[in-house]
């Protein structure tokens, strides 16, 4: 019965000795705190802005490789835009003088 109280004596001790934390023990476990802080809040910052929508700034995401004949129709859509509204500006200015001569419009 003496073996076994010595025993479990020396168990005790050995549980309470594994407890006791040693200086660069607790370094550690401060370093481990820190990085899980602010490893939460880059996670809590990345989360919030994807919760927030895309900003105004953003353009929607291009491939970076589009096919030739898509590209085409996307030059030729501007174009046929840019010429729509060179012909609009020259009736205009075409209207104008012509109601400045004609004295309309005043």
């Amino acid at each position: 019965m003496v073996k076994f109280y010595d025993f479990i004596i020396r168990l005790i001790e050995i549980r309470r000795a594994r407890k006791e934390y040693c200086r660069s023990c607790e370094t550690l476990r401060l370093e481990l705190q820190r990085t899980n802080v602010e490893k939460q809040r880059l996670l809590d910052q990345f989360v919030f802005t994807h919760r927030a929508g895309p900003s105004e700034d953003n353009k929607p995401l291009v491939p970076n490789m589009i096919p030739w004949k898509v590209k085409r129709e996307m030059l030729e859509q501007e174009d046929r835009a840019k010429a729509a509204t060179m012909r609009r500006i020259e009736e205009d200015k075409k209207m104008a003088e012509l109601e400045k001569e004609l004295g309309v419009g005043e």
